[in-house]
Formats: structure tokens, C-alpha cells, sequence
């Protein structure tokens, strides 16, 4: 039976600081969901809300998703009819505005997913589509594409008694010359057809987006729960 989550009370003050796949995050504005970091931030990226304008898109005035260069390296992103974001390398800035109406959950499903991914290409760091577990003193993980699994493995290890690393996107970093994975985000994203399998109250836990079926588990509540320290690679089979 999963056990109701406590919710963690926000600072009153800003900015603050995060830390997602290895990549720092400030916010004037808290992320809920997410752990506030205290540690050294790599590359501190600050995210800014800004108005639509000449240099700047509207996403209501958008049919497709778009992404395109800008000027001085910076990325820009659409998602129509929702939000627009442009990462900014030289001033480490993430500009981002966002249709009126737009939830919450809608906003973190594309910052920590797509953002991010981009957010580690420019730290030169090739970001994975997979997810991590620990099992002992090392990190099992598990790549593969959409829909193959990696997420139900990742709860099916979580549920037998062992902590989450990454769901989603996966970095890894090269302390000591070894591969470490490192922590994304306390969350796992499961579909209702392995979800209702694995846990009998998975319709009780909250939606990854308010139109989707697919929800978040939050792994804290569990013995094993995440894992906020980088984690060496496993180099032995099971």
C-alpha cells in the first residue's frame, strides 16, 4: 500500500536552487516536487518568466511543436498553444513564457524532460533516455525506447526495496575516471497497465499531466527511496 506523501513546506524567500541531473537550477519561484539543493550548482542556470514580443514567441499563435537556433547559440523551443522557453548558454538563462491556464504539472513535464536534456547538451554532457536504480553500492540501469519498460523496472526494484536514481533522463558524470549516475528527480512515471499491477492503489496517485492516464510515484515514500548522491556505475551482470 503506498503511503500519503508529507508535503515539503517551501522557503518564503527566493531564489531558489536546484539540482536535476546534475544540472543547477535558481527559481524565484518554487519548483514544487522537487528538493531544494545546497551543494555547488553546475552551471547555475537561472529561469526567467518573460512576456511575448518581437524577439520572443507566443505559443498561442503556434499549430506545431518548433524548435530552432537563435542568436549567440540560444534555443528555442515552442510547444503550441502552451509554452514557449529559449535557453540562453552565454548568459545562463532560460527564458520561458506560459499560456494562461496552463498547469502547473504541464510546466515541470517540459522543463525537466526536454529542457534539461538540452540544458546537458550544452554542458557538454550527453543526456540518456533511461532510468537507474541502486542495488548495493552501484547504479543498474536500464535504456531502452519509449514504452519498453524502463520505468515499470525501475517500481518493480523500487517496490522489492531498492532506491531511485533516474527516471527519464539520465546523466552521467566521470569522477575518478569511473561512470556515476546522476539523481534526476523523486518521481517515476508509470502507465496505468503496469501501474495497477505493481500497486493496487495507483489510481490515487497524481497525474503526470492533467489530460494524461500516465501518474507519479514518488519513491521517498518507500523503504529504498531516491537517492539524492551520484551512484557508480554497475560493470557486473546481475
Amino acid at each position: 500500500m503506498i503511503r500519503p506523501r508529507l508535503e515539503m513546506k517551501a522557503a518564503t524567500r527566493g531564489p531558489y536552487r536546484y539540482r536535476v541531473a546534475g544540472v543547477g537550477i535558481r527559481s524565484n519561484h518554487p519548483l514544487f516536487g522537487l528538493e531544494p539543493y545546497r551543494g555547488h550548482l553546475k552551471g547555475d542556470w537561472r529561469l526567467s518568466l518573460i512576456k511575448p514580443g518581437a524577439s520572443f514567441p507566443d505559443p498561442r499563435s503556434y499549430r506545431r511543436f518548433r524548435i530552432r537556433r537563435g542568436p549567440e547559440r540560444s534555443l528555442v523551443m515552442i510547444w503550441p498553444k502552451e509554452a514557449a522557453f529559449r535557453i540562453r548558454p552565454g548568459k545562463s538563462l532560460i527564458e520561458y513564457f506560459l499560456a494562461p491556464g496552463l498547469s502547473r504539472e504541464v510546466f515541470l513535464d517540459i522543463l525537466l524532460g526536454p529542457v534539461v536534456s538540452y540544458l546537458l547538451l550544452f554542458e557538454k554532457s550527453d543526456p540518456f533516455h533511461a532510468s537507474a536504480v541502486r542495488v548495493g553500492n552501484a547504479a543498474a540501469c536500464f535504456l531502452g525506447p519509449s514504452g519498453a519498460g524502463k520505468s515499470t523496472l525501475a517500481a518493480a526494484f523500487l517496490r522489492m526495496g531498492y532506491g531511485v536514481v533516474v527516471d527519464d533522463v539520465l546523466a552521467i558524470e566521470w569522477p575518478g575516471n569511473r561512470p556515476h549516475v546522476v539523481p534526476g528527480y523523486p518521481e517515476i512515471r508509470l502507465w496505468p497497465g503496469s501501474g495497477k499491477k505493481l500497486y493496487r492503489d495507483f489510481d490515487r496517485l497524481p497525474r503526470v499531466v492533467p489530460a494524461s492516464s500516465k501518474r507519479r510515484l514518488d519513491p521517498r515514500v518507500f523503504g529504498g527511496g531516491f537517492s539524492r548522491k551520484a551512484v557508480p556505475v554497475r560493470d557486473k551482470r546481475f
